[in-house]
Order: structure tokens, then C-alpha cells, then sequence
């Protein structure tokens, strides 16, 4: 039964302390006096034990602490939605901490604009050294810096959205083919949630405001060129499952295109690119995830799966 404004729902695997920051993250929300809210963590077969951590924030409203047994970031989402008792639901990461004015901000935007999901900008944080080359650019996820209303087609970051209860049912809930499962490296739930969604919306309402902002976590095996390339080419994998129900013409025709693509920039883009960089690490990111993408896509496209999907 929906009968409160807000469910959080804290996704968890084997992080314990970013589950802690997490949750101090929550424990720190400043300007939400006599909102009303409740905090969902679940559990996805951690072996870490999550449940000592939650135990240390009892003090924060309506937090409760599951297990979902089946492995997938996209099962727990599931879960959380079922469970929840708010009208809309949140979606956080155990290694997301949202910034002092997240839920005011949220609450500000539920009560002003009626919106089928709201999202804001990731930032990265680092509890590693950062590599000179590094630049916190790759792993931020922003709209822009001025409010508005996303277009019909646009899509937000998984780690930082938040949907009415009643149209995530309506959509018959996450995708869990798509997404993280444990530590294998996996994405498209969201992608796909958001394309789904404008299919059975076409009108839909989806609102962005700059000062949602929260925090993701950037370890160490994240600032490597490997884990970067890795992430493009499970994109461009992501990208050919979400059209599988093309007819076989477009399906042959885009193959031709992205070959010929991922030919130009090798070919004749790519070579010629790399004097403009003082790193080739950012040569490689830059310039080469536009192969890694597409290679991605094609192979999936034919058939074709690699098995690189470890950090």
C-alpha cells in the first residue's frame, strides 16, 4: 500500500564501507524536517555482511534492511519497487552518496512539478590516488547545468533517478536481463527503462534539476584505460540487444553502417589524433572507445558475445 511520499531504495554488494558513507550521506540530508520518507537496503548476497552496517543507522526514518537472493542489480530494483510505500521511489547505489541538499531539492521537485521521474547529475569521488591523466570528466553524467524537461527519448543515469511507483509497474519494472550482476561488469537497465517508458509515454514528463546531485563512487581499477574500454564495448553490446526486435534488413544495414564507422575512425580519424594529447591515456579513452563501441555492437549483432565483462 502507497501511503508516503518517498522510498529510497539502497542497492547493495560487498562495499561496505561506501555502504557506510552511503548512509551517512542520508544521516547528513539537511532542510527535510516533517518529511516523510522511508529508507529500503537491500541486500544482494554480499558476503561482507551489509546487515552490521545498516544496524549502525536505526536512528534514520523507517530504514529496514533485505535479502534478495537473486543475483542482479536489477532484481533488487524490482524488490525495492514491490516493497515500497512511497509514491515515488529512489534509486541509489551502495557506492552513491547523495549531497547535503539531495532530498530537500527531490521534495522541492515533487511537490512543484508533476513528473513521471525525476533525475540529476552524478559526480565522481575518489578514495584512490588519482592518476595524473584522469580527467573527472569520464565519469560524469550531467543534463546540463539549467533545469528543464528531458525530450522524448532522452535518457538519465540509473544511479541517480527517481520514479513513480505507479508507472514503473505500469512498465512491468526493471529489465533484469540487462545490468550488474555481482562484479561482472554489465549495464542497459536504465537505458532500457527509459526507452521503454517513452514507448508507453509518449508525452511523458521527465525532470531534470542540476542540484540533485549525487557523489559515485571512482575506484582505483575505474581509472584504468582496460575498465574504460571494457565499459564502451558493453555499451555497444547493451545498444545491439535493445534493438534485437529490429526486422533483419535494418539489422544487416546497420552492421554495414557501423563497420564502415569503426574502419573511418581507425583508419583515418584515429591515427591522426594523437599529437593533440599530452597523455596517451586520454588518447586511448578519447579516441579509441569509439572502436571499442561499435566492435561492441557489431559482434553482439551477429552473434557474436566476448566474455569480458570482469573488472
Amino acid at each position: 500500500m502507497t501511503d508516503r511520499v518517498l522510498t529510497i531504495v539502497l542497492s547493495v554488494y560487498n562495499r561496505r564501507e561506501q555502504l557506510r558513507m552511503a548512509l551517512e550521506g542520508l544521516e547528513k540530508q539537511e532542510g527535510i524536517e516533517g518529511r516523510d520518507f522511508e529508507i529500503l537496503v537491500i541486500d544482494n548476497n554480499s558476503t561482507d555482511h551489509p546487515e552490521e552496517i545498516v544496524a549502525q543507522f536505526q536512528h534514520l526514518p523507517h530504514i529496514h534492511f533485505y535479502n534478495e537472493s537473486k543475483q542482479g542489480l536489477g532484481h533488487v530494483r524490482n524488490t525495492g519497487y514491490l516493497l515500497a510505500q512511497g509514491a515515488y521511489v529512489a534509486y541509489l547505489d551502495d557506492d552513491a552518496i547523495p549531497t547535503p541538499n539531495w532530498l530537500a531539492q527531490l521534495f522541492q521537485i515533487i511537490t512543484v512539478h508533476a513528473s513521471d521521474c525525476i533525475c540529476g547529475p552524478i559526480h565522481p569521488y575518489y578514495t584512490d590516488e588519482k592518476p595524473d591523466w584522469f580527467k573527472d570528466s569520464y565519469e560524469v553524467r550531467t543534463k546540463g547545468d539549467d533545469p528543464k524537461w528531458l525530450k522524448p527519448g532522452e535518457e538519465a543515469s540509473g544511479s541517480n533517478m527517481v520514479w513513480k511507483k505507479e508507472v514503473i509497474a505500469n512498465l512491468g519494472g526493471i529489465n533484469t536481463a540487462l545490468g550488474m550482476r555481482g562484479d561482472a561488469l554489465a549495464a542497459g537497465e536504465d537505458t532500457d527503462l527509459f526507452s521503454r517508458y517513452w514507448q508507453y509515454y509518449p508525452d511523458g514528463k521527465i525532470y531534470y534539476h542540476p542540484a540533485l546531485v549525487v557523489k559515485h563512487w571512482t575506484p582505483a581499477y575505474k581509472m584504468k584505460v582496460s575498465y574504460y574500454l571494457k565499459r564502451q564495448y558493453v555499451a555497444g553490446q547493451v545498444a545491439s540487444i535493445l534493438r534485437r526486435s529490429d526486422p533483419l534488413w535494418r539489422k544487416v544495414l546497420k552492421s554495414i553502417q557501423v563497420f564502415f564507422e569503426m574502419l573511418l575512425v581507425l583508419l583515418v580519424l584515429f591515427p591522426f589524433s594523437f599529437w593533440k594529447y599530452d597523455h596517451k591515456e586520454n588518447w586511448y579513452i578519447e579516441q579509441l572507445h569509439r572502436v571499442t563501441f561499435r566492435l561492441g555492437w557489431l559482434l553482439t549483432n551477429v552473434g557474436i558475445r566476448l566474455d569480458i565483462n570482469r573488472f
